[in-house]
C-alpha cells in the first residue's frame, strides 16, 4: 500500500512540475503559439483574467476580439451637417422648451432632404440656454436633445473641438472642456477645428495631446481635423502631412473657400488633388467641407446659387473622397435662391440618364463576363468604386467572374446600376482555410478543399505542390452532389528566430481541359523561442492536456441561393446546362412590349424574390436597361435579377395544394413547388380600349368573372380537391387547365362577378408559395386600412407650386391628406400616412410602406401642373383594372365637391372641373397587392384654381370630397353573397 501511495505521489509531483514549468514559459511568453492559446481559453473557460495584450490568429479556433476594444464606425458615404446651438438655433424663448424641441425636429427633417447620416455638433458654449427650463421647470439640456434626437434618426454625432472648447481663459491649451461634454454625452467621434493651432503650425502636437488624452478614457472615439488648401501645385503643406503622419487621424475634412470658378483655389482642382493624395493615406477616410455659409457673399463663384450643385457634381468622380460635408444648418435651411433645393435634388435624382447598360455578354469557357453601354462624357466611370472609364461615353469591358457570387455595380453622375452573376462553371466549391493563418515549428496545418469529383488538385505553398488525396466516405454540410472532399497536410520543421511570411496558399484543381484555382489565406510561420527538443516535449504535454483532433473540416463554402427547395439550379439535374436568372427583389414587375407606351401592363403580376427562370435573350428597352426575356414569356429588368452562368437544366416542376388559410382580411393560398417557378396572376374577361395618352389599358368598369394562377414550367398538379373556400372568399370553385407550352393554369371563379380586391405572391420560411387574395367582408367603411399618400415632400420634391412660388404642392398634398384622415377616422377607419412631415420620400419608400403595411385601399393625393396656365380641373388615375370602380368613386365625390361647394356654374373653371379617369402607369399604382388610385385635385399652376388648393376652406372640400368617394367605393364594392 506505501509503495502504491509513493508510486502516486511521484506521478503527482510529476506532473505538478511539467505545469509549473508549463506556466512558467506561459509568463515568459515562450511557449508554441497553440499551447499558449489553450492556456488562454482554459483560463477564460474557468473565469480567471489572463494576459490579453495579444491576440492569437489561430486558424482552427480564431480568437474573437472584443467589440468593446473596436472604434466606432465612419458613416458610409458620409452626408452631414455643420451645427452649432448657439449660433444656429434660433426659436423664440417665448414658446419654452417645446419650441427648441420643435426647430430640432424641423432641422433633422430638413436634413434628410440631403440624406445626411452624421452631424457635427458646437455645443452651447457661451451658455445661451443654461436657464431653459421644461414644462416642469426643470433644467432642459439642449444639448442631450439634439444627441438623443440624431440617434433615433440613426446619426453618427461628432463634437467640435474648436478654439473655444480647447483654450482655457489664459490662452492654454487644456482638454478640460472636451472631457466633459465626451464624459457627460454621447458621441461618435470629435472634430479638431482649430484656427490658432493651424496659424500656429502646431495642429499636429495639439492632434496628439487630445488623442492621448481623451482616447485614454474612450478608445471607441473617432478622431478626426480639419485641413485648410492652400495655394500651389499641390494644396497640402508640410503641416497636413506631419498631422497625417501621426497616425491619430481617422478622419479629415478638406476644407476650402474658392469656389469651382475661383482662379485662385478652385474647388474642383483642389478637390481633385486631394482625391489622389488621399490614396496615399488607407486608413484614414477624407470629406469635402461645403461653405454654404459663404451663398450671398462677396467670395467668387458664391453669388452663384448653382455653386453647391457644381461642388456635388465634382464629387461624383471621386473614389478617395467619400462624402460630404455641409457647413453649415442655418446657412442651408435658409436656402437664399433655392441653392439648397436644387442641390437636394441633385442628391436625388442626379444624372438618372448618365449611365446606361445596353449588352451583357457572358463566355462560359473563359468565366468572363462583358458589360457594354455609355456612361455621361467628361465623368468618370467606376465599377465597384474603382475607376472603370476616366471621360465616359462608350465602354465595353470584361471581368473575370469568381466561383460563386459576382456583384458588379457600376456608377457614373450620381446614378448606380447592380447587376449579380452568381458563376455554377466551377470544379472547386468551398475550400479552407479562409483566411490567413499562423503555424509554429513543428505544427501540421491541414488543407480542405471540396472539388468536383475525379478533379486531380494540388495545394501549393512557398513554392512547392503538394498533392491533395481523396477523402472516400467524407461528407461535410452542404457539399454540392458529385463534389468530393480534398485534403493533405503541410508540416513545418526547423528553427528560426524571426517570423517568415510563406505566401498564400493556392489550391489548383483539374479535370479534363477545365482547370480552376482559388487563393486561399496566407501562412505566416512563427519564430521559435525555444529549442526544438523542447518544443517536442511541450507538444507531447499539449496533446496529454488538450487532446487536440489531428482533423478539421472548417471551410468556407460558396454561397448559393437555393431556397430549401427540392431542386436547384446550383446542382446538377442530369439534363445540362442553361443560362438562368434568379428574381433578387420581391415585387418585381413585369414588362410588356417595347412599344413607347406599353411597357407596363396591368395584367402583368409581379413576380416575388427567388423567382427562376430560363433566359431566351437579352434585349435593350427604350430607357436604356438591360431587358432578360425569358422562356416563360415575362421579360424583366436585368437589374432585378442574378444571371446564372452554366446553370443546371430544372426538370419539369410540381406542385401540390397544401392548405387553403381563411383570415378576416384575405384568402390564402398555400403550395408546395419543386422549384420557384414563376408564378404569375390574371383576371378575365377584361374589355380594354384606348384612351389617355394613346394607352391600350382604360377599362369603362371593372366585370371580370374569374381569376387564373398559371404556374409556369410545371406539369403536375396535385391537392385540388384542397380547394375549398369560406362564404366570405371572393372565390366559389375552381377549374384546372394544362397548356402546350408547359403551364398549369388553375382557374379561380369570383363568387360574385367584378368583387376583386387584390393579391400578393410571396413564399414562407418553409419555401411554401403563398398566393393571398384580399376580400371586402362587408360593405362599411368601418375597420378598414386606407394608406393616404401625400404626393412629393422635402425640398428635392416640392411638385408644382403657385407661380409666385409661395406654396408648394407637397405642403397642399400633406395639408389635404391630414384633413382625410380625420373624416375617414370618424368613420371607424384606420387610416396610415405615408408621410406626416414635408420630408422627402422616393417612390419605392412609398411602395415599400404600402407592402409592409397591406391596406385594403392605397390613394396617392397630388396637385396638378401644366405650361398651359388656363388648364384646370381634377382627374384621377388607376393602372390595375379593379382599381377603376375606387378611381370612379374618388372621381365622381370630388367633382361633386367642386361643382356644390368651391365653384359655382358661373366661374371660368367650372365647365373643366371633370377631367374623368384614366389608365396611367404610375409607379405607386402598379403594385398589385390592394387598389390603388392617383389623383390630382386640381392645377396649381392656374391662377384661380392654385390660390383655391392653398386655401384652408377649399382644401376641407377637396379632402371631403376624397373621402366621400372611399366610403362609397366600400358601399357599392362588398362581396355580399349571392347564392
Amino acid at each position: 500500500m506505501r509503495k502504491k501511495v509513493k508510486v502516486i505521489s511521484i506521478i503527482f509531483y510529476i506532473l505538478l512540475s511539467l505545469v509549473v514549468i508549463t506556466v512558467g514559459l506561459f509568463v515568459a511568453d515562450a511557449l508554441p503559439q497553440k499551447l499558449s492559446y489553450k492556456i488562454n481559453s482554459f483560463f477564460s473557460n474557468i473565469d480567471i483574467p489572463v494576459k490579453s495584450d495579444e491576440v492569437i490568429n489561430d486558424a482552427i479556433h480564431p480568437v474573437a476580439v472584443e467589440k468593446e476594444d473596436e472604434k466606432n464606425s465612419l458613416p458610409e458615404d458620409m452626408m452631414a451637417m455643420w451645427l452649432e446651438l448657439d449660433h444656429d438655433v434660433t426659436a423664440d424663448p417665448a414658446n419654452g422648451i417645446n419650441g427648441y424641441l420643435n426647430e430640432m425636429v424641423l432641422y433633422y427633417d430638413y436634413f434628410e432632404n440631403f440624406h445626411a447620416n452624421a452631424v457635427f455638433i458646437k455645443p452651447d458654449t457661451g451658455n445661451k440656454y443654461a436657464s431653459l427650463t421644461d414644462a416642469a421647470g426643470n433644467h432642459a439640456d439642449l444639448l442631450r436633445e439634439y444627441l438623443n434626437y440624431a440617434a433615433t434618426r440613426s446619426y453618427t454625432s461628432f463634437l467640435i473641438l474648436d478654439d473655444d472648447l480647447i483654450f482655457d481663459a489664459e490662452g492654454n491649451l487644456c482638454f478640460d472642456n472636451a472631457k466633459y461634454y465626451l464624459s457627460n454625452y454621447t458621441f461618435g467621434g470629435v472634430l479638431l477645428y482649430s484656427e490658432k493651432l493651424t496659424a500656429d503650425a502646431s495642429l499636429a502636437s495639439g492632434l496628439t495631446y487630445f488623442s492621448q488624452a481623451i482616447g485614454s478614457f474612450d478608445k471607441k472615439l473617432l478622431f478626426g481635423t480639419v485641413l485648410t488648401s492652400v495655394e500651389g501645385n499641390g494644396y497640402a503643406d508640410q503641416q497636413s502631412i506631419d498631422i497625417l503622419n501621426t497616425g491619430y487621424c481617422d478622419y479629415i475634412l478638406i476644407k476650402t473657400s474658392g469656389s469651382t470658378i475661383s482662379s485662385v483655389l478652385p474647388f474642383g482642382k483642389v478637390t481633385s488633388w486631394w482625391n489622389d493624395f488621399a490614396s496615399n493615406y488607407g486608413s484614414t477616410s477624407f470629406y469635402v467641407f461645403h461653405r454654404a455659409d459663404l451663398v450671398g457673399g462677396n467670395t467668387p463663384g458664391w453669388g452663384s446659387t448653382a455653386e453647391l450643385q457644381s461642388e456635388l457634381r465634382c464629387m461624383w468622380d471621386y473614389n478617395n473622397i467619400l462624402g460630404s460635408v455641409f457647413h453649415n444648418a442655418s446657412a442651408m435651411r435658409s436656402n437664399i435662391g433655392s441653392f439648397a433645393q436644387h442641390a437636394a435634388s441633385l442628391i436625388e435624382d442626379g444624372g438618372k440618364d448618365g449611365l446606361k447598360i445596353q449588352k451583357i455578354s457572358l463566355d462560359s469557357e473563359t468565366n468572363t463576363v462583358t458589360f457594354s453601354g455609355t456612361s455621361l462624357t467628361g465623368h468618370r466611370l467606376l465599377c465597384n468604386r474603382m475607376i472603370a472609364k476616366e471621360t465616359g461615353g462608350f465602354f465595353s469591358i470584361k471581368y473575370p467572374l469568381a466561383a460563386g457570387n459576382n456583384s458588379f455595380t457600376f456608377s457614373s453622375c450620381g446614378k448606380e446600376l447592380t447587376y449579380r452573376v452568381f458563376n455554377n462553371s466551377h470544379l472547386i466549391s468551398a475550400y479552407y482555410p479562409q483566411t490567413d493563418i499562423n503555424a509554429a515549428k513543428d505544427d501540421v496545418i491541414t488543407i480542405t478543399a471540396v472539388c468536383m469529383t475525379g478533379s486531380q488538385v494540388l495545394c501549393t505553398l512557398n513554392g512547392v505542390d503538394y498533392e491533395m488525396q481523396l477523402q472516400e466516405n467524407v461528407t461535410l454540410d452542404g457539399m454540392p452532389e458529385g463534389f468530393s472532399v480534398y485534403e493533405c497536410g503541410i508540416s513545418f520543421t526547423g528553427s528560426s528566430y524571426n517570423d517568415i511570411n510563406l505566401g498564400n496558399i493556392v489550391i489548383t484543381a483539374t479535370l479534363g481541359a477545365d482547370k480552376e484555382a482559388v487563393i486561399c489565406g496566407r501562412v505566416t510561420l512563427l519564430k521559435s523561442n525555444t529549442s526544438p527538443a523542447l518544443n517536442k516535449f511541450l507538444e507531447f504535454v499539449y496533446k496529454v492536456f488538450f487532446h487536440e483532433s489531428s482533423k478539421n473540416s472548417q471551410y468556407k463554402e460558396l454561397s448559393t441561393h437555393t431556397d430549401d427547395f427540392s431542386i436547384s439550379p446550383y446542382h446538377d439535374n442530369g439534363l445540362g446546362t442553361s443560362l438562368m436568372c434568379r428574381i433578387v427583389h420581391d415585387d418585381t414587375e413585369q414588362l410588356g412590349a417595347t412599344g413607347a407606351y406599353d411597357t407596363y401592363q396591368p395584367a402583368l403580376s409581379a413576380l416575388c424574390e427567388g423567382t427562376l427562370d430560363y433566359i431566351d435573350n437579352m434585349t435593350v428597352s427604350p430607357e436604356g436597361y438591360i431587358r432578360y426575356e425569358l422562356r416563360s414569356g415575362i421579360s424583366v429588368y436585368g437589374v432585378n435579377c442574378e444571371l446564372i452562368n452554366n446553370a443546371f437544366t430544372m426538370p419539369a416542376n410540381k406542385i401540390k395544394v397544401s392548405s387553403v388559410t381563411e383570415t378576416v382580411s384575405s384568402t390564402d393560398l398555400v403550395f408546395d413547388t419543386d422549384w420557384l417557378v414563376p408564378v404569375t396572376v390574371k383576371e378575365s374577361p377584361l374589355s380594354y380600349r384606348k384612351g389617355y395618352l394613346n394607352y391600350s389599358f382604360n377599362v369603362d368598369s371593372y366585370n371580370a368573372e374569374y381569376v387564373d394562377v398559371i404556374f409556369h414550367h410545371t406539369d403536375t398538379f396535385y391537392n385540388q380537391a384542397k380547394l375549398n373556400f369560406s362564404s366570405d372568399s371572393p372565390f366559389s370553385r375552381t377549374e384546372l387547365y394544362s397548356s402546350s407550352n408547359g403551364e398549369i393554369i388553375l382557374r379561380l371563379y369570383l363568387r360574385q362577378k367584378g368583387q376583386f380586391y387584390g393579391f400578393d405572391i410571396h413564399k414562407d420560411d418553409e419555401s411554401h408559395v403563398i398566393v393571398s387574395f384580399k376580400k371586402h367582408s362587408n360593405g362599411s367603411i368601418a375597420g378598414k386600412v386606407i394608406m393616404l399618400d401625400p404626393g412629393h415632400g422635402g425640398l428635392a420634391m416640392t411638385g408644382t407650386a403657385l407661380s409666385d412660388e409661395s406654396v408648394c404642392e407637397a405642403k397642399v398634398t400633406l395639408k389635404i391628406a391630414e384633413k382625410a384622415k380625420q373624416m375617414l377616422e370618424a368613420q371607424g377607419a384606420t387610416v396610415l400616412l405615408t408621410r406626416t412631415l414635408d420630408t422627402a420620400l422616393d417612390l419605392d419608400e412609398r411602395c415599400e410602406i404600402l407592402s409592409r403595411y397591406n391596406p385594403d385601399v392605397f390613394v396617392s393625393i397630388h396637385c396638378d401642373g401644366s405650361d398651359n396656365e388656363s388648364d384646370s380641373g381634377t382627374h384621377t388615375f388607376y393602372f390595375r383594372s379593379y382599381s377603376q370602380p375606387l378611381a370612379s368613386a374618388i372621381s365622381t365625390s370630388l367633382v361633386s365637391s367642386y361643382s356644390n361647394y368651391i365653384y359655382r356654374p358661373g366661374d371660368t373653371n367650372y365647365a373643366s372641373i371633370n377631367r374623368g379617369i384614366k389608365f396611367y402607369p404610375f409607379y405607386v399604382t402598379r403594385l398589385n397587392q390592394c387598389p390603388a388610385v392617383l389623383v390630382e385635385t386640381g392645377f396649381m399652376t392656374n391662377f384661380v384654381e392654385g390660390s383655391i388648393l392653398a386655401n384652408d376652406n377649399a382644401q376641407y372640400w377637396i379632402a371631403q370630397g376624397i373621402a366621400n368617394g372611399i366610403m362609397n367605393y366600400f358601399t357599392a364594392n362588398n362581396a355580399t353573397v349571392t347564392g
